[in-house]
């Protein structure tokens, strides 16, 4: 008797929580605890994580031998971005089912996560080889791929994986952002088609996405524009509004002043000398992190996590109530401060190794300067700032996979791109000596002086191999690991422009708030 062909149904991928077929396999269970464990899923993705994990649980209890169970679990731990757990789990079903290719998959997933480039590459290989026929493993490959710089075998891979699955949304919007990429003709039919038979709303956005960036290439901005402004107002309907960033700013101004940080303790310099890169996304800093960590005595962490999760881990409020989280810190002895900053030393210490200076860009830091300061009273931190309108632009026509919800309605981003400057401003009169300023069109137009002096700062001396940033072999896992392996160029500059007539709610919003557009 042929066992029939059973499947877990979710897109890992988007974090949208949306169903869609991903995995494939030979598994003997009954339809009841498939429809079981699909459900969870659909419950997880409308929200109810809660509700999800607690079903695993029980699912995981009554059912204890289930693959698809196991998979579940696997499923949930990934999307909860629990991956170290995750890709434990995820070894332990492999061991009783060797190839089944969707776990195969799956591991590559958390590979990547935790930055075991190779071995995910080994797995994604796997899946093929096992069944060819499996377009996700070649959509991973490709992402990998493109990391390292391979855009030829990342085209190859991603059209790989639409010629298995013409429906395969995801592998059509990573394939336009590649840059200098255009869209045949016949792969722009194929979206528009799907557009018209789509149900998955997170299909939808991918498919008007794509079709911005393919119409741009061929210079209808009107038409490129209509969609993406169609991508954006569906993510705006589907994500809650967050308390704005300038309720944020205005909370903050009334908890940390200049006294608040003089009279707290004053902890002993960090062990090493850390430069935060902080700003708005799309702004340049991958670029100008791609530069500085050239340099032979700095060492770029990326966009690292580590000290956001080093001050939730302190309070959960250091983003939602800045009144409570300044209360919590206060009541911080020395003792308590030294732990924290050990904490955070054990976090970073393994990557960075025995370079002093090392750069984080994880931008968002710019909402913590003061508590960051006081936990490393050495830290420096390095602004870059973009002409407005392009530096919105840019955040309006990019998908973003978490977060930044604010970047989905103009008039809206305005008003965060307008509170992001007004609390920069505040940090500079607190610590004026700390923050140094990086204008990106400045550095686009006079890289050398301004790499120089941006060095200078840091007391480092220029070095030939920041101006060529463009051959270093570092793994770039942000929106610009296109742009940071070419020459300098203004190509990005003044883009807003031919947009103008579309962009008038971010530019009367900006006009509001007295932000410099000239």
């Amino acid at each position: 008797m042929t066992p029939k062909n059973n499947t877990i149904v979710v897109n890992v991928k988007s974090g949208s929580g949306q169903v869609k077929k991903i995995i494939s396999g030979n598994l003997e269970i009954g339809n009841s605890l498939q429809n079981k464990c699909e459900e969870v899923l659909r419950q997880y993705g409308k929200g109810k994580k809660f509700y999800a994990r607690k079903q695993v649980e029980f699912l995981l209890e009554k059912y204890p031998d289930s693959i698809i169970v196991k998979h579940l679990n696997v499923l949930i731990l990934y999307r909860d971005k629990k991956y170290a757990v995750a890709y434990k789990h995820v070894k332990q079903v492999l061991k009783r089912v060797p190839k089944h290719v969707g776990l195969i998959n799956m591991q590559g997933l958390m590979q990547r996560q935790l930055k075991l480039f190779d071995a995910a590459i080994a797995s994604y290989l796997l899946a093929i080889k096992l069944n060819p026929k499996f377009a996700d493993p070649y959509n991973n490959l490709a992402i990998i791929y493109r990391y390292f710089g391979k855009k030829d075998l990342a085209i190859h891979n991603f059209r790989k994986a639409i010629a298995l699955n013409e429906n395969y949304c995801a592998a059509f919007y990573n394939l336009s952002c590649i840059k200098g990429y255009k869209a045949s003709k016949d792969e722009i039919n194929i979206v528009v088609g799907l557009l018209k038979k789509l149900k998955i709303t997170s299909d939808v956005v991918r498919c008007h996405f794509t079709l911005y960036n393919a119409y741009l290439s061929y210079g209808r901005k009107e038409k490129a524009f209509r969609h993406l402004e169609a991508g954006n107002t569906m993510l705006a309907q589907r994500f809650a509004k967050r308390k704005p960033l300038k309720v944020y700013v205005e909370e903050l101004k009334e908890n940390f002043d200049t006294s608040f940080y003089k009279n707290r303790i004053h902890l002993e310099p960090f062990y090493k000398v850390p430069y935060f890169i902080v700003g708005m996304p799309r702004s340049g800093s991958s670029l100008l992190e791609q530069i500085l960590s050239s340099h032979s005595e700095i060492y770029g962490l990326g966009e690292s996590k580590s000290m956001t999760d080093t001050l939730l881990s302190l309070d959960s409020h250091v983003e939602s109530n800045i009144s409570l989280f300044t209360s919590a810190f206060d009541k911080l002895n020395s003792s308590d401060l030294n732990k924290i900053v050990e904490n955070y030393r054990n976090k970073i210490q393994g990557e960075v190794g025995g370079l002093s200076i090392y750069t984080d860009k994880m931008l968002k830091n710019f909402k913590f300067i003061g508590f960051i300061k006081m936990l490393l009273p050495n830290a420096k931190f390095i602004h870059i700032k973009r002409h407005a309108l392009d530096n919105c632009l840019s955040c309006y026509e990019k998908k973003f996979t978490q977060g930044h919800e604010y970047t989905y309605d103009l008039k809206m981003l305005g008003g965060y791109y307008s509170a992001y400057i007004e609390l920069m401003e505040y940090w500079k009169s607190i610590f004026p000596e700390d923050i140094y300023e990086v204008n990106y069109e400045e550095l686009i137009h006079d890289s050398e002086k301004v790499i120089t002096q941006c060095l200078g700062f840091m007391n480092l001396e220029l070095e030939k191999s920041c101006l060529e940033f463009y051959k270093s072999k570092r793994l770039v896992f942000t929106a610009s690991t296109d742009q940071v392996r070419d020459k300098i160029n203004t190509r990005s500059i003044g883009k807003w422009e031919k947009f103008e007539t579309q962009l008038q709610p971010l530019i009367q919003e900006l006009n509001a708030n007295n932000i410099a557009l000239d």
